[in-house]
């Protein structure tokens, strides 16, 4: 009994001590929209949204994997070779990050029309946060690293920026100290994890090594790239073909955002807790699933509900106001993504089932990216919406599937070993 009730208290200990960090930012994220709607403008704000969604995009192939799946991948590693994979994931990221920043920065050239601020500032500066050791600190379990080293400095940045915004209406300003945020929780976070960790003997020099460590991470990068793909496609096919009702799709697609945001600490929780005692995982991983898609409901369903009050909190000027026909299949997409990113990102890689992770989410994205396109194309916001959330039950659904058949499979090899 006393154990269970320690047991306990360590849960709700770390689960707080992973919510303070999310909520900080989430606040901050939600604070700062009426804001910079009021002092820049529904269309420069949009325009910022964008260079998000873009940097998103690009930073999967800067995180190259361990941005997704990291944080179980440390908490199932020993002590002393943790240092040695944040240091190799280090050097890797560096150099994709010079070779990917000019692309981003040219196709924001092509879809804000030439905008220099927001394509180049805003190209580079929300790439930085993908050169981090976030999922490091998740990983070993240390929400208040992740607090100190990481957050508080984005956190910092991003307040000076939007007070600037507010006094000057300068766009460019709230680009630059924002950047500066991500940079010292970047370079801050990773010297820290890299000093604070036990020193080990590793070769990182070699072109082999590097390319044996890209061959490994390569159903990760696969997951990250396209569940960003399918995520991000439907604000970027709605700024092709219907530029003027971005706005009002970039605030819904926000608070999708946000609402995956809340449902973090929950997910950090579990991928530092599920693949740390291996004679526990399976039945660990079963309560993690249950617990995280029924949460997850309820927040999918609390999107789609209040979803148009709260965006005329946000925006009480927008032109044309979130409906319900937004917010539905966004609340969908929120309940499934939210339990995905448990199922998958914390389960399915405490039993390295990357390759089914990575098939899966291919399948989703097969099936939303075209048809979010072709939504757009004929300019029905909600129709681009359902898509979204379409890809994401689909997704959900294979997840599930493979966990239960990876759950019997484990059920049936104890069994065996046991007589």
């Amino acid at each position: 009994m006393t154990v269970r009730l320690r047991s306990g208290a360590s849960m709700v200990t770390k689960l707080g001590g992973f919510t303070l960090p999310v909520m900080l930012s989430a606040a901050i994220g939600v604070v700062t929209v009426p804001m910079l709607l009021a002092s820049l403008g529904a269309d420069a704000w949009g325009q910022v949204y964008l260079a998000q969604a873009a940097g998103q995009i690009a930073g999967v192939l800067v995180s190259f994997g361990w941005g997704v799946t990291g944080a179980a991948m440390i908490a199932g590693t020993s002590v002393s070779k943790r240092r040695a994979m944040l240091f190799q994931s280090l050097r890797i990221r560096l150099a994709l990050f010079a070779t990917i920043a000019p692309f981003v920065v040219l196709g924001l050239l092509l879809l804000t029309r030439g905008d220099i601020v927001i394509s180049v500032l805003g190209g580079l500066t929300y790439l930085v946060p993908w050169l981090g050791a976030s999922w490091y600190f998740i990983g070993e379990g240390s929400p208040l690293r992740l607090l100190v080293f990481d957050t508080i400095p984005n956190v910092l940045g991003t307040v000076i920026g939007v007070i600037l915004a507010a006094l000057t209406g300068n766009t460019a300003l709230f680009l630059i100290f924002q950047a500066i945020g991500y940079l010292a929780g970047a370079i801050g976070g990773t010297a820290i994890a890299l000093r604070g960790q036990p020193r080990a003997e590793w070769d990182t020099s070699g072109v082999k090594h590097w390319r044996r460590t890209l061959v490994d991470q390569r159903s990760s990068v696969i997951t990250s790239a396209t569940t960003t793909l399918y995520t991000n496609v439907p604000l970027l096919a709605v700024q092709l073909f219907v530029r003027e009702l971005q706005p009002v799709f970039a605030l819904a697609h926000m608070m999708y955002k946000y609402s995956i945001v809340v449902f973090t600490p929950i997910q950090q929780y579990f991928q530092s807790w599920v693949p740390q005692d291996n004679k526990l995982l399976q039945s660990r991983a079963r309560f993690a699933a249950i617990s995280a898609t029924s949460i997850a409901v309820m927040g999918g369903a609390l999107l789609a509900i209040l979803g148009p009050a709260l965006a005329q909190l946000l925006a009480p000027d927008a032109v044309v106001p979130l409906s319900f026909s937004l917010t539905l299949p966004f609340g969908v997409a929120v309940a499934a993504v939210a339990a995905n990113s448990v199922i998958g990102l914390a389960c399915l890689v405490a039993f390295r089932k990357i390759d089914a992770i990575a098939r899966a989410t291919v399948l989703g994205a097969a099936v939303g990216v075209p048809s979010a396109i072709v939504a757009a194309a004929f300019q029905s916001l909600a129709a681009v919406a359902w898509t979204f959330a379409a890809a994401e039950v689909l997704v959900f659904i294979l997840y599930v599937t493979t966990l239960s058949r990876t759950l019997t499979h484990e059920r049936s090899v104890s069994d065996t070993n046991s007589l």
